[in-house]
């Protein structure tokens, strides 16, 4: 099921776009373009299918890190449609689904490994090779 959640989300960010434009050019429907986020959906769809074939690009630090950042960003998109719809600006809500659908994926993809495990190990042994790497720079 989270490969289908992954396609739906990825594959409804980059098609939209190209169905609003199809149903605004053949029907009354006048539908926002703009709304999804399509080159994010691809670069990450193209991120993950180069992972499946070669461990070393699913591993990379820049993978890591694109996704890492990838979630940052659509969760600051996310906040902002919040604010706006909370701020009387409804137009907002349109953008809110796709946003929060990359920040989800993306998020989840990064973060899921702690399902169920102690997160707080982890963030114990960064914190101490941080303070080594500290003391050694003293």
């Amino acid at each position: 099921m989270s490969k289908l959640k992954k396609a739906l989300i990825y594959g409804g960010n980059f098609v939209f776009p190209s169905l609003a434009r199809i149903l605004n050019e053949n029907t009354k429907l006048i539908i926002n373009p703009n709304l999804a986020n399509p080159y994010g959906a691809m670069f990450y769809a193209g991120l993950d299918l180069l992972g499946t074939l070669s461990d070393k690009i699913k591993d990379s630090t820049f993978t890591k890190l694109s996704k890492v950042a990838g979630f940052g960003y659509y969760g600051i998109s996310t906040a902002s449609d919040l604010f706006s719809i909370a701020d009387g600006k409804y137009e907002s809500f349109a953008n809110l689904s796709f946003d929060a659908s990359m920040a989800y994926q993306l998020g989840k993809e990064k973060f899921g490994i702690y399902d169920g495990k102690n997160i707080s190990k982890d963030l114990i042994s960064v914190k101490n090779s941080f303070r080594k790497l500290v003391d050694q720079v003293d």
